[in-house]
């Protein structure tokens, strides 16, 4: 059965899907599971998301589940958001001598994929072109960088970039269009503008789409994407750990810095870092169950807590620290605030709609999309 590949390679994760022609002549989408090493490295497991990580061993390299656990242990043989940097000729990192540009990083990936769906579906020549997304403000460098990876990567064919607002889109538009008139979301029958906001791990990508939907057949426009701007889930999560560390020095009474070593210091945060990625899933599905009103708001991102505790870290004893909903949103505040002028997530909104000489009252519909959204 024929398929076409398409392929979200995300600053912290990559995603990819086969596509092909369902009998109702609709596309049917199969979001690919892919083996990959668990973080003890002891066990195989699928699973959709490949964390975007390389770890490098002497000659030895992995990707995805287990190169992340290995940042931990082994940061300096560990390559992460690779992304944030294809484009920039002379950006590399030097491991054990060698040396590894952000192109080859994202071919290691890219490679992984391939390599799987050869085994899967054993056909070489549906292997050649893919579809890749790209930040939408993504420059010709970076767009030619994307693709030379996947040319090291095996993908000799054609390699179409589209802009991840607009692959997002697309698909929710493929998605709705399964459902009777009544049951869809959104009415697209006549032309709107829709802003797409993308936070990703490395990246906040804001684009102003113009849509319409007749039928079987799909008009989308880009009217308006925003600067590439660096500010994504990483971000997030620096911030959240800085506050966590200052908190604690307050509530203990002493210096960090004074009682760990640098090389100590800096396994604690790379060990917080990490920490941060599950505690904003697990504050956010706590608050959705939760499903509060208004008027609960305050209350329910006070009670949800978690207790971060990391072993062995000061003087044999453990760094220990209860983290609530509510002073987490306290420590990111700076980042959703137009008053922190060196990064936010609202300047990029303000810039897209300035550029495309529009008001907020002229958007039609806001259409929320990547992993920190939530």
């Amino acid at each position: 059965m024929s398929f076409s590949i398409g392929i979200d390679l995300g600053t912290t994760n990559t995603v990819v899907s086969t596509g092909r022609r369902a009998l109702n002549g609709g596309v049917e989408v199969l979001t690919e599971k892919l083996p990959q090493l668990s973080e003890d490295g002891r066990k195989l497991v699928q699973d959709a998301l490949l964390p975007s990580f390389l770890y490098v061993d002497g000659d030895d390299y992995n990707v995805g589940i287990i190169a992340k656990a290995m940042k931990t242990q082994f940061k300096n043989n560990v390559v992460s958001s690779s992304k944030n940097f294809i484009g920039h000729r002379d950006y590399k990192w030097e491991i054990e001598g060698k040396e590894y540009t952000p192109e080859l990083v994202a071919s290691y990936f890219l490679s992984a994929i391939r390599n799987y769906l050869k085994d899967k579906y054993g056909d070489e020549e549906q292997l050649g072109s893919a579809v890749i997304t790209v930040p939408a403000s993504f420059d010709i460098d970076q767009r030619n960088s994307t693709r030379t990876a996947a040319k090291l990567a095996g993908f000799d064919g054609e390699i179409t970039l589209i802009s991840e607002p607009t692959s997002a889109i697309l698909d929710f538009i493929n998605e709705q269009s399964k459902l009777c008139d009544e049951d869809k979301f959104i009415d697209l029958s006549d032309y709107k503008k829709v802003l797409v906001f993308d936070l990703g791990g490395g990246t906040c990508d804001v684009a102003i789409l113009e849509i319409k939907v007749l039928g079987k057949e799909v008009y989308v426009e880009e009217i308006g994407v925003s600067p590439h701007t660096l500010i994504g889930g990483t971000n997030f999560d620096a911030y959240a750990v800085d506050g966590i560390m200052k908190d604690f020095e307050k509530e203990n009474k002493i210096k960090l810095n004074e009682v760990l070593s640098k090389e100590e210091l800096s396994d604690l945060k790379s060990k917080l870092l990490m920490t941060m990625e599950d505690t904003k899933v697990y504050f956010s599905s706590r608050y959705t169950m939760k499903n509060p009103r208004n008027e609960e708001k305050d209350k329910i991102v006070e009670a949800i807590n978690l207790n971060i505790s990391e072993p062995g870290i000061i003087n044999g004893k453990p760094f220990k620290y209860n983290l609530t909903m509510k002073r987490y949103n306290e420590y990111i505040s700076p980042l959703l605030s137009i008053e922190n002028k060196k990064e936010n997530i609202i300047n990029p909104i303000k810039e897209t709609l300035s550029k495309c000489n529009l008001d907020v009252s002229d958007i039609d519909y806001i259409f929320c999309v990547g992993v920190n959204n939530s």
